[in-house]
């Protein structure tokens, strides 16, 4: 993976925390890991021709890695 890549997005998680957005005992390293290895792997299991629409995907996607699992 890109390292500033991973960085941004570990800034993102980190920036979460300390704002009280996200939980405190969040591994953030790890964290990020599972949110960037979800969604590159997307593209091998989702099909745009198919039931589910982008806007669906990105709504259960977000609430399954952010809110349920990171939320304070």
């Amino acid at each position: 993976m890109d390292y500033e890549y991973v960085s941004m997005v570990r800034t993102v998680l980190a920036d979460g925390v300390a704002a009280g957005s996200l939980r405190a005992d969040l591994d953030v390293r790890s964290a990020g890991h599972v949110l960037i290895g979800s969604l590159n792997w997307m593209t091998r299991w989702w099909d745009p021709a198919g039931p589910d629409s982008a806007a669906d995907v990105a709504d259960r996607t977000t609430a399954i890695l952010l809110v349920e699992g990171c939320r304070r």
